[in-house]
């Protein structure tokens, strides 16, 4: 049996698209609360009345609490300086390597890695290669796009709680962006945090920017999607081959803890012509 501090390791993916509600995938399936504790992870764990009450009460709370609003300026503007601040401070230490990103989005290792841009903390990396690579640091929503990068040139963008951290008037701009750097043909392998996650209904009083849009402890920004918003924020400019929830039950089996995580993934091309 897994020790309670090593989780069991991903082997099959666990996003179920919307558009297919018969196929299931994921490796591991509850079917009986008795059995919770035997494991450390569950996929497609579906949520009970109840927790979907408890889930709406939290919400109307953080609404009658929201960040005062003489406050609420300072988050947007200085949006950039906080995520500085945080990556100074964690460095790489912060995120977890993504060891599922080859079961989740096999379409990364069916390409040649000839471009691949990342943060600029990537430098510090031991197996940062230049000359494969070039990591420097752009705003996604800018009105302007990378020098660095060739318009309609990459086969692949990366968006891995990336589109989270962006205030919703500047999604428009940002994926726009990403159209005009974009190849035809080109992917978006998109995963970010879902409505009602977890780190969602933990937010306590004045943390709320907007409507499902808050400000973590360190002043960083993030918002919880829905399957709708994502169809429409990316179908406008690229066809959707996948948009998927991934429904996960974390369990802590020494301290008897069930964590249920909300996650959205998919898949998005630019179309050829």
């Amino acid at each position: 049996m897994p020790s309670d501090t090593q989780p069991d390791k991903k082997q099959t993916s666990s996003a179920q698209d919307r558009a297919d509600t018969t196929t299931r995938f994921g490796s591991r399936m509850l079917a009986t609360e008795d059995n919770v504790f035997e494991h450390n992870a569950w996929d497609h764990v579906e949520w009970s009345e109840e927790q979907e009450q408890l889930a709406q009460e939290k919400i109307a709370l953080q609404q009658a609490n929201p960040v005062p609003h003489d406050e609420q300026g300072k988050y947007h503007q200085d949006a950039a300086d906080y995520w500085n601040q945080f990556y100074q401070k964690n460095e790489n230490r912060f995120f977890k390597d993504r060891h599922w990103l080859r079961i989740e989005f096999p379409e990364l290792f069916d390409r040649p890695a000839n471009q691949t841009h990342r943060f600029n903390v990537l430098e510090n990396h031991p197996n940062y290669d230049p000359s494969r690579g070039q990591a420097f640091v752009w705003d996604l929503a800018s009105a302007n796009l990378p020098k660095e990068i060739e318009p309609h040139s990459l086969d692949v963008v990366i968006l891995v709680f990336v589109f989270s951290a962006l205030h919703p008037d500047h999604w428009d701009q940002a994926v726009a962006n990403l159209e005009a750097l974009l190849r035809p043909g080109g992917m978006i392998l998109f995963r970010d945090y879902g409505r009602h996650d977890l780190a969602q209904l933990r937010f306590k009083k004045q943390r709320l920017l907007a409507d499902n849009f808050y400000i973590r402890g360190d002043g960083t920004r993030v918002y919880f999607f829905t399957n709708d918003e994502i169809e429409k924020i990316f179908g406008t400019l690229f066809a959707v081959k996948q948009n998927a929830v991934d429904k996960r039950l974390i369990v802590n089996r020494h301290k008897k803890l069930k964590m249920y995580r909300v996650w959205l993934q998919g898949k998005f091309q630019k179309p050829f012509a």
